[in-house]
């Protein structure tokens, strides 16, 4: 059920969008990428990525921003 799942995500992402917790976002954001890796769509997998990549450098969580870094390695 990856359209049920996926849609989940995005009201997660959505949802915590509307605050200012980077770790979290990018948590969400890594979640929905990982959400529609699995359902085939590593395009948007990857754009989702990005996203929490982007979240965690602005956090300067360095520890997730390797492993997001390195997820996007093996789906690239």
């Amino acid at each position: 059920e990856h359209d049920a799942a996926a849609e989940l995500a995005r009201r997660g992402v959505t949802r915590i969008e509307q605050t200012d917790m980077l770790t979290w976002q990018g948590d969400a954001w890594r979640d929905l990428g990982e959400v529609l890796l699995a359902g085939g769509d590593s395009s948007g997998a990857i754009g989702a990525l990005e996203e929490a990549l982007a979240r965690y450098q602005r956090k300067q969580n360095l520890a997730m921003a390797a492993q997001v870094r390195s997820r996007l390695d093996a789906v690239r």
